[in-house]
């Protein structure tokens, strides 16, 4: 979130990256609180689509080769901030990706998997079985294209959504992996390299693996609407 115009630059105080913007003639005295809101409203309107996207991209690759100091960062839908970061994500895993989610029906997220995948990525997939014959599911997508899948079979929900990369960085939130995510609900991402954080959710990850069965495709099976 863009907070204050400062010289030449926006001040991004959650995550550090300075903005180009239109220079101002001299450093703006403090604002009152609405003052400062309109003012966060009135810079954001002025940055693209593309530009927003970019600064997401460059945020969660910078995690990746952050310092000790900079651990976690946090996004929100509806809007793409949410699946910029989860595209980053897996774009940025350069052995492993382990992902834990209820559902995977948007294509953008399916095929940044497979791109993932055929870089030679080891992935693995955990999900429930209560949307995995719905229309638009991708999972029999992913578990044709040859990378490990495994389904919660129980009569409870696999409700989890997070995901782990190269077992030092993690992904979670409310965020479904689905279009209306992004479109509609107000939804969290945070990303994390905090080494604690990351050991429990591979801890998560680990034991729900070891209790489901891998992806069987059902013969004649067609998706439901």
């Amino acid at each position: 979130m863009i907070r204050a115009v400062i010289g030449e630059t926006a001040d991004v105080r959650e995550t550090g990256l300075p903005l180009p913007l239109r220079k101002t003639p001299h450093k703006p005295p403090a604002l009152p609180l609405k003052a400062k809101e309109a003012t966060q409203y009135q810079i954001k309107s002025y940055l693209s689509p593309l530009h927003l996207t970019l600064l997401t991209l460059k945020n969660v690759f910078s995690l990746f080769k952050s310092s000790p100091h900079i651990r976690s960062t946090a996004y929100f839908s509806p809007g793409d901030d949410c699946l910029n970061a989860i595209l980053a994500f897996i774009g940025a895993a350069t052995s492993s990706l382990k992902i834990c989610v209820f559902t995977i029906s948007d294509d953008r997220i399916t095929q940044a998997i497979l791109a993932a995948h055929r870089k030679g990525i080891s992935v693995q997939v955990l999900t429930d079985n209560e949307k995995l014959f719905d229309k638009g599911s991708d999972i029999r997508q992913l578990a044709k294209a040859g990378l490990q899948v495994k389904v919660d079979h129980t009569a409870n929900h696999m409700h989890h959504k997070f995901a782990l990369a190269d077992q030092r960085h993690v992904l979670t939130g409310s965020y479904n992996w689905t279009r209306s995510a992004a479109l509609y609900n107000h939804e969290n991402v945070l990303v994390s390299s905090e080494p604690q954080v990351v050991a429990d959710y591979s801890r998560e990850f680990q034991r729900l693996w070891q209790e489901m069965s891998f992806f069987k495709d059902v013969a004649g099976q067609t998706p439901r609407t």
